[in-house]
């Protein structure tokens, strides 16, 4: 199947938006290597950082979103 020059540069951008710090880490975890439990997903945005401290008490602001590769969820 031939790809038109259209669908040829999305395939290009595509591949360059690769995060390579992510695509390391999952090659590593597939290749059986032994890495922290967690990577960072996100970081916590300010608004949502004001609502959990105003809903818990709880301050989060610039708190990493990591998701936990044993639990399959993420948290702060």
């Amino acid at each position: 199947m031939e790809h038109s020059k259209e669908q040829l540069e999305i395939i290009e951008k595509y591949e360059k938006s690769v995060d390579l710090e992510v695509l390391a880490f999952v090659k590593d975890v597939m290749n059986g290597e032994d890495r922290l439990n967690y990577i960072t997903v996100a970081f916590m945005p300010n608004q949502a950082a004001e609502r959990i401290e105003r809903l818990t008490g709880k301050k989060v602001e610039g708190s990493r979103v990591v998701r936990d590769n044993e639990l399959r969820r993420c948290f702060v």
